[in-house]
């Protein structure tokens, strides 16, 4: 999601009359200047650990040692599972993705919210 979606159409009246934002303008202004979510430590309980996003975000993945992390983003019984050539780092998610880690020692993993 890069923002733009989410933007209130060009001739859409920024306040209403009595001057406050209205409800789209309000909803983009506190987006932009919210604090935001905390990331949630995942507990890994096992080699191979899938984690399924509930919302869009990020993983960061560090330490320990790993031999594979996978993708499979879509809605179909037998999505496509992708290597994306990477053991450690940031790992960009959407809701319903899915991120197999392959393990031998866990490494930490933290889930940060957009």
């Amino acid at each position: 999601m890069n923002g733009i979606e989410n933007l209130p159409k060009s001739n859409y009246p920024l306040s209403d009359v009595n001057g406050y934002a209205t409800q789209p303008w309000y909803r983009l202004f506190s987006r932009m200047f919210a604090k935001p979510a905390r990331e949630t430590p995942i507990t890994l309980t096992g080699s191979p650990f899938d984690y399924e996003a509930r919302k869009d975000g990020f993983l960061i993945i560090t330490g320990g040692t790993v031999s594979q992390i996978s993708i499979a983003r879509g809605l179909t019984s037998s999505p496509t599972i992708y290597d994306i050539g990477v053991t450690q780092g940031q790992v960009v998610i959407k809701n319903g993705d899915v991120v197999g880690i392959t393990y031998s020692s866990a490494p930490t993993v933290a889930f940060f919210p957009d």
